[in-house]
């Protein structure tokens, strides 16, 4: 019996360790961004492939501050044009990876482009009668043809959204608005190849992106695809990066507006420490497998250090089993505040009491246990 209490203290320490082991790889507080140049080809790699063992982030580029503008806002608010020349190195079947993104001044995505198979995805948030913000989708197949370069033009308005493929007119969306009547694309951010918390890699390339404060006519759009995607209008135009060559770690905006975009070395960023699931978007919050795994993997914690506690400390069994909550929790409050500095990571409130939860389970389970084995022998 004694060699057995021995054990139960560095056997509750190992797997506290297991725990913090598991919950905080890969340790690396700035991995290497995937979005690269390739000497001799054009346009910016995104690698989104490379996500086993949570070892990669995939690539990112982004403005670092909100475009802005130096000319008047010409033809009112809610309108605006994304111009993009892509090549997809994918077919995409699981989730839906981001390929532009739009990112308000407090780190939520208005809305962005992804690709699912060979169909482009357009997702964006609105708030519904009660208040509860709710995401919106609409799409176009075979716009997203594996290794095969392509120019898509989304033009929104307040009443519809187009997208055109190559010039032609692939799909007209009435009752469409992507942004709210008052809202302008200058204060935005913008992300390529990934979402703001690469969390969604995007794999192909890039070879031009032209952003517009404006919706450009039908007109317009096949004029300026029969002059190239260098060419075309400049009324309106507030950002416009040629990505078909080689750069350094930063592109320049032709517009002259000074957006710039950012290509880091590294990706640094700090998640947003015990947040809630972002319920606007199911898809993208945290689903039974992932609770039931935050639960069970906390359970046997839980009902070794209660056992252990109760066998070493001769302390009453309930304050054995309260001060295995405790510990339960602050092992978990460790790993999700530390996750907070990982990229790879989200530091999740939900997990948080999901861990918690799985170690009351665990120290219950020792209480239920002991309890069946005096009803056994009779005392």
């Amino acid at each position: 019996m004694i060699e057995k209490k021995r054990i139960l203290g560095p056997v509750c320490v190992l797997m506290a360790a297991g725990l913090l082991f598991v919950g905080l790889w890969p340790f690396d507080a700035s991995p290497k961004n995937r979005a690269y140049w390739i000497p001799n080809e054009e346009g910016l790699h995104f690698d989104g492939e490379n996500r086993r063992l949570k070892l990669s982030v995939g690539g990112i580029a982004y403005t670092p501050s909100p475009l802005r503008s130096s000319e008047n806002l010409l033809s009112g608010k809610g309108s605006f044009t994304i111009d993009i020349v892509l090549r997809p190195a994918l077919d995409i079947t699981s989730g839906v990876p981001h390929i532009l993104s739009f990112v308000d001044s407090s780190g939520k995505e208005v809305f962005y482009l992804g690709q699912w198979k060979e169909s482009l995805i357009v997702r964006w948030f609105t708030r519904d009668q009660s208040g509860k913000m709710r995401m919106k989708e609409i799409g176009v197949r075979d716009a997203l043809t594996k290794d095969k370069t392509q120019r898509l033009m989304l033009v929104s308005n307040r009443t519809t959204c187009s997208i055109y493929l190559n010039g032609q007119p692939a799909k007209s969306f009435q009752d469409v608005a992507l942004l709210g009547e008052k809202e302008s694309v200058r204060g935005f951010s913008v992300t390529l190849g990934n979402s703001m918390n690469v969390k969604r890699p995007w794999t192909g390339t890039v070879l031009a992106l032209k952003l517009y404060e404006r919706a450009l006519s039908e007109r317009e759009i096949a004029r300026d695809h029969d002059g190239g995607a260098k060419s075309g209008s400049r009324e309106g135009v507030i950002a416009s990066f040629a990505l078909d060559k080689s750069h350094s770690t930063s592109v320049r905006d032709l517009s002259g507006n000074g957006n710039s975009l950012a290509v880091p070395e590294r990706v640094t960023l700090r998640n947003s420490a015990l947040a809630w699931p972002d319920w606007r978007n199911q898809k993208n919050s945290s689903g039974p497998k992932d609770i039931a795994v935050n639960i069970l993997g906390f359970v046997p914690i839980g009902f070794l250090i209660a056992f252990w506690r109760e066998q070493t400390r001769g302390s009453s069994r309930w304050r054995s089993y309260l001060f295995a909550v405790l510990m339960g929790a602050f092992i978990s409050l460790v790993i999700e505040g530390t996750q907070a500095f990982i990229p790879v990571r989200d530091s999740s409130m939900l997990d948080l009491l999901c861990n918690t939860g799985g170690a009351a389970i665990g120290a219950l389970s020792l209480a239920l246990f002991v309890r069946s084995r005096h009803e056994e022998s009779g005392e």
